[in-house]
Parts: structure tokens; sequence; C-alpha cells
């Protein structure tokens, strides 16, 4: 009997404890049930939240998640969505990768979109070595979307890698020859990479089309249509494309620069010169001297000596160190301010007459005229007047020995009057040894002492 009650104490102990352990267990199962559906739930209304915009909310939703990082990657993720539709970049990368290492390794799908929104966000951050090493791993797998393939076009021309971003682009075209966006990007990446005709090729096609995309991608193609044409000298068609521009009440300001290099170009410089004057207000400082500096050569170079000055010293005035404004305004400013620049450089046609009676030299003398010089003679003197405002150069000097020695006027006694001096080169002919040169100064006051001798009263001689 009394081993009976032992033998039943005994299965009693075990009976118990066994209840106790499957009383632990299910409280244990509760517990993360519990623990479970109460995540679920905060997933459910996080989801919810998100479709609505509601970001902070999501946040206070997953504040806890927030502050000790333990939770799942689902929630990693709806974090990250929270931190990103409130512009916090920087902090959704952070949850994203978050999510990443979370990730089970069944959810490869998933985790490429993750990679995605990585590369996505750190393209917009400027960031593009890290948006890149995302974008070329999704991209390895070969199994994906082939829109990463213009997608990490968008990085290498960002990044300046223009024959990277084409290649990829040409890639993605195979696949999506329709995309407009992404054959605006191509035409760039030629434009870029020097091959100007290419890219009129695919702009002009896209013209209608860039209408669907708004106003921003309209003007985006034309500008990048004109400069093309610019590149090519042709720029006649590259002002039609501005008149496009202009009669689509784009603002002028936003292409001057580009439009202003047509004008010029296309000869255009006293359109030119007017839309500068027009504009001159509106432009940044460093346009508006960039500009004005290219027009006064362009007058230069059309012999407009005194306006070019005139621009010249309009930049400056606004900044002395502009390229090498101080030197030319030094040297130029004495003579445009003086009466011996009108009487040589404005009217050759009266200036031969007004030289002779100067230089004492008979009407009917004959004198040898070439565009950059004249050379007049006087008895035993000779005279090469440099009817330019820069320095003389050697071919002009050989030029002038062969017609002195083929005239037969050779003399020893031989003036060279230029404003400018010679070149380095002109210092090696032959004639120069010979040379009497007055230039610079001496040039100027050479001929006011030869006006004032003409025009003093006839006592004072």
């Amino acid at each position: 009997m009394n081993s009976l009650f032992a033998e039943f104490g005994n299965n009693a102990v075990v009976i118990m404890v066994l209840i106790a352990v499957l009383m632990l267990g299910g409280f244990f199962i509760l517990f993360h049930t519990l623990v479970f559906l109460s995540k679920q739930k905060k997933v459910d209304i996080s989801e919810d939240l998100l479709k609505k915009g509601e970001y902070g909310k999501v946040l206070e939703e997953l504040k806890d998640v927030v502050n000790n990082n333990s939770g799942t990657y689902l929630q990693m993720h709806y974090i990250a969505q929270a931190f990103e539709g409130m512009g916090n970049l920087e902090k959704a990368i952070d949850f994203y990768e978050k999510c990443i290492v979370r990730m089970p390794l069944t959810e490869s799908d998933f985790k490429d979109i993750v990679f995605m929104k990585i590369a996505r966000l750190y393209l917009k951050l400027k960031k593009h070595k890290e948006a890149l090493g995302f974008f070329e791993t999704v991209l390895a797998k070969k199994t994906t979307s082939r829109y990463v393939y213009y997608e990490i076009s968008q990085v290498y021309f960002e990044m300046k890698k223009y024959s990277n971003a084409q290649k990829n682009l040409e890639t993605y075209l195979r696949f999506a020859p329709k995309d407009i966006n992404a054959q605006l990007l191509l035409a760039k990446t030629y434009y870029y990479t020097n091959s100007y005709q290419k890219s009129i090729n695919i702009l002009v096609t896209l013209q209608h089309a860039l209408k669907k995309l708004g106003a921003d991608k309209v003007f985006d193609g034309k500008v990048h249509l004109a400069r093309a044409y610019m590149h090519l000298k042709q720029y006649t068609r590259a002002l039609e494309v501005f008149d496009t521009l202009l009669s689509e009440e784009f603002n002028v300001n936003e292409f001057f620069r580009d439009y202003f290099y047509a004008l010029c170009g296309a000869g255009q410089t006293d359109a030119a010169e007017i839309i500068l004057s027009d504009n001159m207000p509106r432009l940044s400082s460093p346009v508006r001297q960039e500009l004005s500096y290219q027009l006064a050569v362009i007058y230069w170079q059309k012999d407009k000596f005194r306006e070019a000055v005139s621009l010249w010293k309009g930049v400056y005035r606004e900044n002395p160190g502009f390229k090498d404004v101080n030197n030319i305004v030094k040297c130029y400013s004495p003579l445009m301010e003086s009466q011996v620049y009108d009487m040589l450089f404005l009217n050759h046609v009266s200036a031969e007459n007004q030289l002779k009676n100067l230089l004492s030299i008979p009407h009917t003398t004959e004198t040898i005229k070439r565009e950059n010089f004249w050379i007049m003679y006087h008895s035993d003197k000779c005279y090469i007047i440099n009817l330019k405002l820069n320095p003389f150069s050697f071919n002009d000097l050989e030029e002038c020995d062969s017609l002195i020695q083929t005239n037969k006027q050779s003399s020893n006694d031989c003036t060279l009057l230029s404003y400018r001096y010679v070149d380095e080169r002109a210092k090696t002919a032959k004639i120069f040894k010979t040379l009497r040169i007055i230039s610079s100064s001496q040039f100027i006051n050479f001929f006011r002492d030869k006006l004032e001798e003409k025009t003093a009263p006839e006592y004072a001689l």
C-alpha cells in the first residue's frame, strides 16, 4: 500500500511539472503572439499612415523602433519611407540600409527595390559615387528592370562621364525606344562628347514630343540644339531656334550669353550691341563683363577702334582686373582722346591729303596703298604709316621693303609711324635695322606737333 501511494505521489509531481511547462509554454506563445499582433498592428497602421502622407505620425507610431533599432525589416522600411517623405534623406538612407540588414534571404527582389531607393536618394544628395555603387549592384544581376540602365546613365551624366552615360542609354533605348526623356539625355551626351550633328539629329526629331513633358524639357532641348548649331558655326540656324524660344516667351536672360554669341557669329553685331545694352542691368557682373569684352574684340576686328575701347573702358571701370582691360585702356585711351585718331583712323579718304599736308608732301605724289599700311615719299624721305592699331608685323615690313626696292625709292631716311611698336618677329626683318620708328606717345606728339605747326598764327611761325 505504501509503495502505491509513493508511486502516485511521484507521478503527481511529474504531471504537475508537465502542466506547469505547458502553461509556461502557452503563456510564452501567447506573449509572442500578442507581441506579433501588436507589431503587425503597428505595421498596418504605419502602412495606412504612409499612404495618407502622414509621415510624422508614422515615426510617432514606431518611435520605439526608431529609438532602439529593434524592429523588423518592414518597420525599418516604413520608417525610412517616412524620413524620405519628410525630406530627411540621410536618415532615410540609414533606415533603408538597416532594412536590408534585417531582410531574409528569400526577399531578394525586395532587396533590389531597396537598393534602388538608396541609389536614388544618393543621387538627390549629389553623392554620385555612392549612388553609382548601388545601381551597379542591381545592374550586375542582369535580371532587374531595364529602367536601371536609364537611371545609372543619369548618374554618369551628372558625373560628366558622358561616354558611360551614352553606352547605358543606347542599351536602354533598345528596350524602350520611345522614351523621350532618355532620347533627350542621349542627345545631350552626344553634345558633350562633341558629336554635335548626332545631337542635332535627335533634338530636331524631339521638338514636338518634348512639349508633352513640359516647358523645362522644351527649353532644355532647344537650348542644346541651338548650341550644337553654334559649334558647327551654323549661326543662322541657332538664331532660328533662339527666336522660337523668344516667341514662346521664355526669358531671354536664361540663354542670353548663347544668344549674344549667335548674333555675333551671324555678323549681327549691331543687334548684339543693342540687346547687350538693353539687358545690362539684368545680367550678372561676370556675364556682362565677358560679353562686353567679346563685343569689343569684334569691333576691333572691324576697325571700329573707338567703339571697342569704349566698351573695354566700361569693363575696366567695373572690374579693373578683368583679363587685359587694364593694359588695353592704358595703351589706347590717350590716342582715342586725341585729334590724331580722328585724322588718321576715321576716314582714310581725307586722311591721305591731311597726311601729305602735315608731311609737306605734294598731293600729286603717288601713295602706295595696302590694307595695313601706306607708303609716302618726300624728296629723300620715306614714311610708312601703320593704318592698324596692332603692332607692325614681320610680313608687313617685308612687303614694305619689297615695295620700296621695286619702286626704286630706297632711302636711308625711312620712318615707320606706328602707334603700336613692331612685334618680336618683325625685329628680324632686314629693313628693321634701317628704320626710324615713332610709336606710342611719340606717335601722338609727332602728329600733334605737325597739326599745331599748320594751325599756328602766322606771327608765331
